[in-house]
């Protein structure tokens, strides 16, 4: 009986991070988790009586609330009529009242907002508003309104506010800020939410706006919060529809839907609920929606743990957008740099693993991507509040006390990957870090610290999450266990992760060699696909089996430029073995000015281009190597400027100079290890091919041989000489400190620095070179 292919095929879908266990957090980009506001999913109330402390409700839609008289009289009905009394649904009896009849009374507008009526303010006369019979005194309390703000008018409206100080709602028409302001300036005071449109004739709504006033009051705009403050006292609520400080009023010229009063600071969720129901009862679109579409703002990622730390956003500019198809047809949401999500107090730091799939979209020198921090607010853990996290800034990577970095070169982006960050603070107290599949870094923990809060976006410091460390990037999902997983479990789950999310972890070989450069590319920031990591696997074995034995200990540095452009600047050998002593920069990337920074500079089909003053700095000094050595470089566009060096370097006065060049634009090489610049030079001529490599040896302190192609092409006799301090550059000479001769054109397939070899050794490289070059479809 055969077997069902679906048996034999692994999928995504096969494991699910609950399988292992201690999962803390589960965000996924690409399930239904997501919300506009940060109540998540809302269910409306069927009235505002469902939540505890309603004390005033008004409901223009109720006409049977609207009367033509200030002690009641007849049922406003008709369009445009009067209304001096507006009934209180609460059972409060606070009902509102205006008697001033003859001058700006309030009108009934029907069908006005969602087929249903409003109560309409001219914005003009000397009553146009209500007082309320009973105020609401209260150090705390909470106002929901629908409503409608025109253009004109007063250069002020208010909704609701205390009638004597003139705290309350307030609508004014300025600069484009919110403030809790305690008069009609732009300062920070107690009292009131001030609302600030520019410019002067915008309109504002139909919305609905609620206003929490506690100890650090909020103003709430469509769900979202739009601004906060501080408040002193209690406020005595009594005038709508106007603002009036001695004889200064302040009119509403639009309208009143619905207003509901509570006298307690409702809950996220309790105010989300009300206005879910206006939303609904008024066809106010968009408010506590599930975010569906590219672009919806995100406000709510839904915990799908079982845990219940769902990451929020209550501030509606920093909020992330949800991007859809981003990958294989999932969701993924972005954060541009201003964005960040969090739950406070929610995990126990300690022993842990967060695996990420994440991109970089090129931000700043500074990102965090997750971070925790404590929950008194205060940097409490090695004078830092970010106890643990995973960080993108600029350069190298590197682990350091309590906290990994993740550090690209400059500002170049971080394709979609996978990334791993374990702690285990006991046997052993270590952590480590892995990228795609890669451990990239191992590092002892400084401390456990303490419960924290979860930050997505950004990195909390002083007491805040600080605005240089909120990161430019794509998140799909996020995944913390609260223990350190095993490596057979973190592996499972980065395999499954990448699978998702289309994402190629590091290819494995067999060669330790070759397979360690894949690694070190990925820590870099760079990827290697599996014909590539093929051919350098099979580069590197041939070195071993070379004729008449391995020659791999004849190598103190050798780059082949391939895998990504971050990988083109990782050497594949940096010492004799790999298990020796290392020489030389971890990368050939210049970390000066001018460096290859520029993505133009390279594709691996055709290698890594020259440009105007643009060089490698290896880090290998010549004293290193010694003076029974070789210089190789291949060429895969020969430069067309003349005295063009592909590597070198030379001390003072010409002393020791080593090196391969151009002499001219045409025709002439050079491989010198002279101690007078052109004495002993081995010296080849005639030849105008694009593609050849080139292996410059100095078999003893006499001679000098430069092959090509693995053909002897020209011999030298060097003069005696002395090996300098000095570290070699690529694309140009190191004279004595500074660049000279640089290479301006051309491409190359790579380089290497490294002691002598024999007629057989050379023929068996330039061999393995060739082999490799077309592996990659190179000039050969």
């Amino acid at each position: 009986m055969s077997m069902s292919p679906r048996l034999l095929r692994p999928t995504a879908s096969g494991f699910t991070p609950r399988s292992i266990s201690g999962l803390a957090l589960w965000l996924d980009a690409s399930s239904s988790d997501l919300y506009t506001t940060d109540a998540g999913p809302v269910v409306a109330v069927a009235s505002p009586l469902d939540i505890a402390g309603c004390v005033g409700w008004y409901d223009a839609s109720d006409s049977a609330t609207l009367f033509d008289a200030q002690s009641g009289g007849s049922v406003v009905t008709t369009n445009g009529a009067t209304v001096a009394r507006w009934q209180d649904k609460s059972g409060g009896g606070r009902h509102l009242t205006q008697s001033t009849a003859n001058t700006g009374l309030p009108t009934l507008t029907t069908n006005g907002l969602g087929g249903r009526n409003v109560v309409a303010f001219g914005g003009t006369g000397t009553g146009a508003g209500f007082t309320m019979t009973n105020p609401v005194s209260r150090a705390t309390h909470t106002v929901i309104a629908v409503y409608y703000s025109e253009a004109g008018g007063d250069s002020s409206g208010s909704i609701i506010n205390d009638g004597g100080a003139g705290y309350g709602v307030l609508i004014a028409r300025g600069a484009a800020t919110l403030l809790e302001a305690s008069s009609g300036n732009s300062t920070v005071g107690s009292g009131r939410i001030q609302v600030q449109l520019s410019p002067s004739v915008v309109a504002v709504g139909p919305a609905i706006s609620s206003w929490l006033h506690a100890g650090t009051p909020g103003l709430f705009q469509n769900g979202p919060s739009i601004g906060s403050g501080t408040t002193s006292g209690s406020v005595s609520l009594s005038r709508v529809g106007y603002y009036g400080v001695g004889n200064t009023i302040f009119r509403l010229k639009g309208y009143i839907a619905e207003l509901v009063i509570f006298d307690n600071a409702l809950s996220t969720s309790q105010r989300a609920s009300v206005e879910a129901y206006l939303a609904a009862k008024w066809g106010i679109a968009g408010v506590h929606a599930p975010a569906t579409a590219s672009s919806d703002p995100v406000g709510y990622w839904g915990d799908k743990s079982g845990n219940g730390r769902h990451l929020t956003q209550p501030t509606s500019t920093a909020r992330p957008t949800r991007v859809s198809s981003y990958v294989n047809g999932r969701t993924a949401l972005t954060f541009d740099g201003t964005d960040f999500l969090s739950v406070a107090n929610s995990v126990a730091l300690g022993n842990n693993t967060v695996i990420m799939v994440v991109r970089e979209d090129a931000s700043a020198n500074y990102g965090g991507l997750i971070s925790y921090y404590p929950p008194s607010g205060n940097d409490n853990n090695n004078a830092d509040g970010w106890v643990a996290d995973l960080q993108l800034t600029d350069n190298v990577i590197s682990l350091s006390s309590g906290i990994f970095a993740v550090q690209w070169a400059g500002a170049f982006s971080l394709p979609l990957s996978v990334l791993t960050l374990r702690r285990q603070t006991d046997a052993g107290n270590r952590q480590i870090i892995r990228a795609n599949g890669v451990t990239n870094a191992v590092n002892a923990n400084a401390s456990t610290g303490t419960a924290a809060g979860i930050l997505i976006g950004g990195r909390f410091q002083s007491g805040a999450v600080d605005t240089l460390y909120r990161a430019k990037i794509t998140v799909c999902e996020v995944l913390r266990w609260d223990r350190a997983l095993t490596p057979a479990e973190y592996t499972r789950a980065e395999t499954a992760l990448a699978r998702k999310w289309g994402i190629t972890l590091a290819p494995q070989v067999a060669n330790a060699d070759a397979q360690d450069w894949i690694n070190r590319v990925y820590a870099n920031g760079g990827t290697v696909s599996s014909a590539t990591a093929a051919a350098v696997n099979q580069f590197c074995q041939d070195l071993e089996n070379a004729p008449g034995g391995s020659i791999r200990d004849r190598f103190f540095r050798l780059n082949l430029f391939c895998g990504s452009f971050q990988g083109a600047f990782v050497p594949l050998f940096r010492g004799p073995s790999l298990g020796g002593a290392q020489y030389g920069g971890a990368t050939d990337l210049n970390l000066g000015s001018p460096a290859f920074l520029d993505v133009t500079n390279y594709t691996e089909s055709t290698g890594l281009a020259a440009a105007s003053g643009k060089y490698l700095r290896t880090g290998l000094l010549q004293t290193s190597v010694g003076l029974a050595c070789h210089l190789a470089f291949y060429d895969c566009g020969r430069p067309t400027n003349a005295y063009a060096a592909k590597l070198g370097s030379r001390g003072a006065s010409n002393s020791h100079e080593h090196l391969i060049t151009n002499v001219d634009v045409t025709t002439t090489i050079d491989y010198g290890s002279g101690s007078v610049a052109g004495n002993g030079r081995a010296r080849a001529t005639g030849y105008t091919q694009t593609g050849a490599f080139w292996l410059g040896i100095n078999p003893s302190s006499t001679s000098s041989i430069l092959y090509k192609n693995g053909a002897s092409a020209a011999t030298g006799t060097p003069s005696a000489r002395t090996a300098q301090s000095l570290e070699y550059y690529v694309f140009g000479l190191n004279d004595n400190g500074s660049l000279a001769d640089s290479t301006t054109t051309g491409r190359s397939g790579g380089y290497s620095i490294g002691l002598s070899m024999d007629a057989t050794q050379a023929a068996a490289y330039s061999t393995a070179m060739q082999a490799f070059q077309t592996a990659l479809t190179r000039n050969v």
